[in-house]
């Protein structure tokens, strides 16, 4: 009789502790990255490079209108609990929730960073709670980082939650992306 509840437990336990699954989180920053695809090695190459954990949802040309709203709900979801620290999507997207001030204003990050070289390219927005322009994401396009073809971040950006908890990881990343792969 004990038998059959101790299986349940023993088999959450397993599921838990086992790498990468349940709750368990090798990093505490974490991103989600959105499009067609995203190969499995390009994930845990940023995963262990970056020092972050991955969400991936397909959004973009080819993926089916049921998942993709799916996978706006699920953006919309984080943005709201503040789960996600950092997001790389499409740069039509990215200007609607920055305009609703979703990103953090990137300015200052920018400069503290070093971050402010010629060829990279930002993505200006002015959102309706400010009364100019501000920096709230940086393009990706041209990222050395992606050149292998495992995740195509064509017209993508990449920013900061305004609700992030882990902002000194989140800018970590970014500026991981920006020195070690443009050079």
């Amino acid at each position: 009789m004990h038998t059959i509840f101790a299986i349940p437990i023993i088999i959450t336990i397993i599921f838990i502790m086992w790498p990468g699954g349940g709750i368990t989180k090798k990093y505490t920053c974490n991103a989600i990255l959105t499009g067609a695809h995203l190969d499995n090695s390009k994930k845990i190459e940023l995963e262990d490079k970056g020092k972050l954990n991955i969400k991936f949802l397909p959004m973009g040309e080819g993926i089916g209108k049921d998942l993709e709203n799916a996978s706006m709900q699920n953006i919309l979801a984080a943005t709201t609990a503040g789960d996600y620290d950092l997001i790389i999507m499409d740069k039509e997207r990215f200007d609607v929730f920055a305009k609703q001030g979703t990103f953090l204003a990137l300015d200052d990050l920018i400069k503290m960073n070093n971050l402010n070289d010629k060829s990279l390219k930002f993505l200006r927005v002015k959102a309706m709670s400010e009364k100019e322009e501000h920096i709230y994401g940086l393009e990706l396009n041209e990222n050395k980082c992606f050149q292998d073809g495992k995740y195509d971040v064509k017209n993508k950006v990449v920013g900061i939650y305004v609700n992030t908890k882990e902002m000194n990881r989140a800018v970590r990343f970014i500026t991981f992306l920006f020195n070690d792969f443009t050079n």
